[in-house]
């Protein structure tokens, strides 16, 4: 028995963490920025974003609005980028069919894992420990046999120190 074919065969899936990329209307933009402002910033002509919104891509009429708010400016660069891109109304439906609509995603928040066929979100770095960052070079330089750049740390640090002497001596002067 053959399964039915879905209408646009390849499509991705949802992934309920990418919903946590959505931007929201709770923070106003001191300086909001005009539908133009940001059809410029993504390279999409009028036109395009009108086609955007005439094929229901959009959940707004950029050309009736002066200035959007933070989750309209999210849909529009969000959606101008992939229309952009080149992405015709058969492609969006394809990379679209796992989000929500309306498509107000953060742009660089999520990316699409086409092995997947799926939206995830962008992964935050961790932040590295400064210390064992600086011992791990450490480690490295003495392995590599770099004298060089060990000595120059060497004086950078005894500068470092000289500084601190001579800005605690100067505290204490003052304090007198």
């Amino acid at each position: 028995m053959r399964t039915p074919v879905e209408p646009f065969g390849w499509k991705t899936s949802s992934d309920p963490e990418v919903e946590s990329a959505r931007a929201c209307m709770a923070q106003l933009c001191l300086f909001p920025p005009s539908p133009a402002d940001v059809l410029e910033r993504i390279g999409l002509s009028w036109l395009a974003a009108d086609e955007l919104y005439a094929g229901g891509w959009l959940s707004f009429d950029p050309r009736r609005l002066a200035t959007l708010d933070e989750a309209q400016e999210a849909e529009l660069a969000f959606m101008g980028s992939l229309a952009a891109a080149g992405c015709d109304g058969s492609m969006l439906a394809r990379l679209l069919h796992g989000l929500r609509r309306p498509y107000q995603y953060r742009p660089g928040t999520i990316y699409l894992d086409w092995a997947a066929a799926r939206w995830r979100l962008i992964p935050k770095p961790e932040e590295a420990d400064a210390e064992s960052v600086f011992e791990d070079w450490l480690t490295r330089l003495m392995d590599e046999g770099d004298r060089q750049t060990l000595e120059k740390i060497e004086s950078q640090v005894a500068a470092a120190l000289n500084a601190l002497d001579e800005s605690e001596s100067e505290e204490e002067d003052s304090s007198q």
